[in-house]
């Protein structure tokens, strides 16, 4: 008996992995989405600064999110540098973020913004305007992607700038 209950184990794991594997699922090293879903590069530029003082916050930590209680995937993490300029570059599939800004000096609040992305496309691009790591190196030039190309997206860029308040 406990031979076939087994035996019959092993074929119910081989039957629910072999229907997996067809359903198409697909997962990369930077983003991870369903078989099908295009997918597009993002930059997003700005700067942090205090409320009270107008000065530069350095070393705050800035992270790009999916805007969706279903997918509170982290997708691209950046620090604020000495002038309180940062970048965050990454690949989305959505094209709505919430962009959260956490500063290191605990007198600070957190602030969160959402942001739209509009993606361009551009024929003419040339290859290394994107680059491996997602990171945009000229601004493209083009109207609003109308539709997706093998499954890619386009190319958004949008400035967020974050001015922080002290905690009462």
């Amino acid at each position: 008996m406990p031979k076939i209950r087994n035996s019959f184990a092993f074929c119910v794991k081989a039957i629910c992995a072999s229907l997996l594997s067809l359903l198409g699922f697909e997962s990369s090293s930077e983003v991870r989405v369903m078989y099908g879903m295009p997918v597009g590069d993002f930059e997003i530029k700005g700067s942090v600064s205090s409320a009270d003082s107008n000065e530069a916050v350095k070393d705050a930590q800035i992270k790009a999110k999916y805007d969706n209680e279903a997918n509170q995937t982290v997708i691209s993490i950046a620090r604020s540098d000495s002038a309180g300029n940062f970048v965050l570059a990454g690949k989305a599939v959505s094209d709505r973020l919430q962009i959260i800004c956490t500063p290191m000096d605990s007198l600070l609040r957190p602030d969160t913004i959402t942001v739209n992305l509009t993606y361009l496309q551009n024929d003419s691009l040339p290859a290394e305007s994107v680059n491996d790591r997602g990171e945009i190196k000229k601004k493209p030039l083009s109207l609003p992607a109308k539709r997706v190309v093998n499954g890619y997206r386009g190319a958004a860029q949008k400035t967020v700038n974050f001015t922080l308040n002290r905690k009462h």
